[in-house]
């Protein structure tokens, strides 16, 4: 069907169905490490930390430098990322030119 978008994901409905209650569970248990143990948990360093890591292999992937992050990221997910049947891509293979299917 044009328009639509169809996500492919191993997550189960199980697994969304107890997502909150285990967010919950385990933001209260990292807050309370954080209360008791000062500078173990800061949470606004995690999200930091995943703001940088995000940024990090978005401009790796869009310099087409997957290679560099071979054992940075999980090998599923990268293949995911560049799309290709391998998971990461040779600077000596030669990539098919890409084009428009329908000009703007």
């Amino acid at each position: 069907e044009e328009g639509s978008i169809e996500l492919s994901s191993d997550v189960g409905w199980l697994d969304l169905l107890t997502l909150p209650p285990r967010h919950l569970l385990c933001s209260s248990s990292l807050h309370l490490l954080g209360s008791r143990f000062e500078g173990l948990w800061v949470q606004q360093e995690f999200y930091d930390g995943v703001e940088q890591v995000v940024r990090m292999v978005f401009s790796h992937l869009a310099a087409d430098k997957a290679s560099e992050l071979k054992g940075l990221v999980d090998e599923s997910l990268l293949t995911r990322l560049t799309g290709s049947g391998c998971a990461v891509t040779d600077a000596t293979t030669a990539a098919a030119p890409e084009a428009w299917a329908v000009p703007p």
